[in-house]
């Protein structure tokens, strides 16, 4: 009965622009000449396509923590500080995904302290 008060939440990241790139054909060397007539910007879609590039990271709640004071993974496979990363790019009706995934390795380790450099030490056997 009390769902109606919780309030879910994403630890992360959101980014979202819209890119224009403006290219030509014509070398540097004919942009810079005193030649070179100007010529009448347009603005034609295929000339100067326009993206949408949005950026997402969602860090997972199960064993986050500190970089050096969290590592490896849980019983249940959990790693510590596992974070997913898509980024997404909407052109011309159609849109692309890449999704990049990071997380300490995934095996059962700990580091105590991080201040000299000591060895990770395994915490279970093979």
């Amino acid at each position: 009965e009390v769902d109606f008060w919780i309030i879910p939440i994403i630890q992360g990241f959101v980014q979202i622009e819209e890119l224009v790139v403006n290219y030509s054909e014509s070398s540097d060397d004919d942009k810079s000449s005193p030649e070179t007539p100007p010529q009448e910007s347009t603005c034609v879609d295929d000339i100067h396509p326009t993206f949408l590039v949005a950026l997402i990271s969602r860090r997972s709640r199960h064993r986050a923590g500190m970089r050096y004071k969290r590592r490896g993974v849980d019983k249940n496979g959990n790693v510590a500080n596992y974070v997913e990363t898509e980024q997404l790019i909407h052109v011309h009706n159609h849109t692309l995904s890449f999704i990049q995934t990071r997380g300490s390795v995934p095996v059962f380790w700990s580091q105590v302290g991080y201040r000299y450099n000591p060895r990770p030490r395994l915490d279970k056997s093979k």
